[in-house]
Parts: structure tokens; C-alpha cells; sequence
């Protein structure tokens, strides 16, 4: 068992970093973004005429909502899920209004057409903002977490 601090935390983020990668629960970070991305790739105009502006009525809460989702479900232990609250907030409306943004100020401008891969790139943009301000909460609530239980465990031995 670990006796000094130094080897406590390494042992915490080494468990933290086991937990995260070993989640089955990553695929929904994948899913959700997808589901998420619909809407602001549509709303881009990059497939054909974009939709109506009353489009977004629907498509903003419905992006805001599976960014929230993919942000609250993913890590596996629930008790963390408020962490992804702010930066679910975040990423719903960007997924949204980035890819339109960057059409009409980057490729327009100079050009007639996107290229579909493109789209990639105000996708990017949006989502990894939003992760980081995800993950580095999270990695240092669940390593503090692991850390105490880690000690009070020891302490007990």
C-alpha cells in the first residue's frame, strides 16, 4: 500500500486515468456529439439551402440538451455529473452557430462551395473547449476523491 503523499496521488491518478479510458461509458461522448452536430452542420447550409430560421427554435434546445447529456453521462462514477452542466451549456448553442459562422466569414468569401470535411474544423472548435472545461474538474474531483479514500484506507490498515 502507498505510505507517502507523492505515491497516493500517483496511485489516485493512476487509477482516475484506468477508470476513464476503461469506461464503456465514452461511447455516449461520441453518440451525443454526433446527435449534437446534426443540427449546426444542417443549419450551415453545407448540405443544400439551410433550413428556416424557425429551425433553430428546435434545433438549439435540442443540441443544448444532448450536449448536457454527453457531458452528465459519461464518466461512470454519476456522482460527478454536475460537472458537465456549464460546459454542456457551452457547447449546445456553439455546435450550432460555428459552423454557420465559419461558412458564411472563411469559405464564402473566397469560395462558392465547402468542402464536406471541411465542417470538421467549427466542429472541433466547439467541442473542445467544452471538454477541457469537462475534464479538468473532473480529473481533479475524482483524483482528490480517490486520494481521501485512498488515505482513510490506509489509515485503517
Amino acid at each position: 500500500m502507498s505510505t507517502t503523499p507523492q505515491e497516493i496521488q500517483a496511485e489516485a491518478r493512476s487509477r482516475f486515468h484506468r477508470r476513464f479510458r476503461d469506461n464503456k461509458n465514452n461511447i455516449y461522448m461520441f453518440f451525443f456529439a454526433a446527435l449534437a452536430v446534426m443540427p449546426g452542420i444542417s443549419f450551415s447550409g453545407i448540405l443544400g439551402t439551410p433550413p428556416s430560421p424557425g429551425y433553430l427554435l428546435a434545433a438549439y434546445p435540442l443540441a443544448t440538451l444532448v450536449s448536457l447529456l454527453a457531458l452528465c453521462l459519461t464518466y461512470p462514477d454519476r456522482k460527478y455529473w454536475y460537472l458537465g452542466i456549464i460546459p454542456g451549456l457551452i457547447t449546445g448553442p456553439a455546435m450550432i452557430f460555428l459552423p454557420r459562422f465559419y461558412i458564411l466569414t472563411v469559405v464564402l468569401p473566397y469560395r462558392n462551395v465547402a468542402c464536406n470535411m471541411e465542417i470538421i474544423l467549427p466542429i472541433l472548435a466547439a467541442w473542445l473547449p467544452a471538454w477541457v472545461l469537462w475534464y479538468l474538474p473532473l480529473k481533479s474531483k475524482a483524483t482528490r476523491d480517490i486520494e481521501e479514500e485512498l488515505d482513510r484506507l490506509q489509515k485503517h490498515v
